[in-house]
């Protein structure tokens, strides 16, 4: 489809989202449009992005996937992770409602409320030295 300015509409009709690499690339965003929509994300599992699928308390929004020592994906565990989910509609049910509750944690307005009170208290503690 190239380049699309609203992809929104094309990713609500998925089930899963499929982001196989052997490279960190910037695929975060669309992972998070993703959650966005409720739909977990099958991923390998490069970068940050293994803390973002799977969160310190409660269950993953989708499937890490097994990459070799070359970094190379290994091709049989999207297959492995497609059939768990066709196999089991209660996993998939279980890691669409885990996307879109961490969805929250990508708010811009939330996180930039957070660095202002971080930026507050470096400058109270400043202050006092």
């Amino acid at each position: 489809m190239g380049n699309v300015q609203t992809p929104h509409p094309y990713v609500r009709q998925c089930q899963v989202g499929l982001f196989p690499s052997w490279f960190s690339e910037a695929q975060t965003i669309s992972i998070i449009e993703f959650f966005e929509n409720g739909v977990p994300v099958l991923v390998s599992p490069l970068g940050d992005i293994p803390e973002m699928l799977c969160p310190p308390v409660g269950p993953p929004a989708g499937w890490l996937l097994a990459i070799n020592l070359d970094a190379t994906q290994q091709l049989d565990d999207p297959v492995a992770a497609m059939c768990a989910y066709v196999a089991g509609e209660a996993l998939l049910a279980q890691h669409a409602a885990a996307a879109l509750a961490l969805r929250s944690t990508y708010d811009m307005a939330e996180c930039a409320a957070h660095y202002e009170a971080l930026f507050e208290e470096i400058v109270v503690q400043a202050r006092t030295l």
